[in-house]
């Protein structure tokens, strides 16, 4: 059952949250044989979510995975996760300058420098 017609399902009344995880999500769980641990809907949303992002999704991906309206919502939730990666943008930014640099000095216009 895909996430839109379980919203959709759920949308109409035919199941609550409290039935589905009675009817559903307990004898999952039960059929996996994972019964005594903590787990929920929500803990396995944020788990997707975290895997996702140590996948190398972006914050756009994760977004529409997880259906929040913008990308501010996911980042204030999951922004400690992303890596910090200003080491990359800087090696990255110097290397471009520095073809920018060469360019010019041998009279190319391939590059912008300012």
């Amino acid at each position: 059952m895909t996430c839109v017609v379980l919203a959709c399902i759920l949308a109409a009344g035919v199941l609550t949250a409290v039935s589905l995880t009675r009817r559903v999500w307990s004898k999952a769980v039960q059929g996996a044989g994972l019964q005594g641990r903590q787990l929920s809907p929500k803990a396995l949303r944020h788990t997707a979510a975290s895997m996702a992002i140590a996948a190398g999704a972006d914050v756009k991906v994760v977004q529409r995975m997880l259906g929040h309206a913008d990308a501010s919502m996911t980042l204030n939730t999951y922004a400690d996760l992303w890596p910090d990666r200003l080491d990359e943008v800087v090696v990255a930014v110097s290397a471009h300058r520095d073809r920018a640099l060469h360019a010019d000095a041998q009279g190319l216009s391939g590059f912008r420098t300012s």
